[in-house]
């Protein structure tokens, strides 16, 4: 899924880093409480760090970096959308097709 403007985090935050959090976007730092709310939204930890957003095409990448790491909330409007293989009936386990 596209849906990571964050890097899950795979270890407990301790308390202590998350009292002075710096996360910067379109050269706007946010606070304590908009972080959370993203963090929220996004289902996971954001990390530190200067990034920038495109809010029409929901694209997301660092500053000075201008590759789009993700998209947001399937909002890449110039993709076409690829169906997943369950989507296209095309999902199977392990020996299934041959059991046919």
């Amino acid at each position: 899924m596209l849906r990571f403007f964050l890097m899950a985090a795979t270890a407990l935050v301790p308390l202590s880093a998350l009292a002075d959090r710096y996360v910067v976007i379109n050269g706007r730092r946010l606070s304590e409480a908009q972080i959370e709310s993203l963090e929220r939204q996004l289902g996971g930890y954001i990390r530190d760090g200067v990034y920038w957003f495109n809010p029409y095409t929901g694209a997301w990448g660092y500053l000075g970096n201008p590759w789009p790491m993700g998209y947001i909330s399937g909002r890449h409007s110039n993709a076409r959308h690829h169906r997943s293989l369950s989507e296209r009936g095309q999902l199977y386990y392990p020996g299934e097709i041959l059991d046919h």
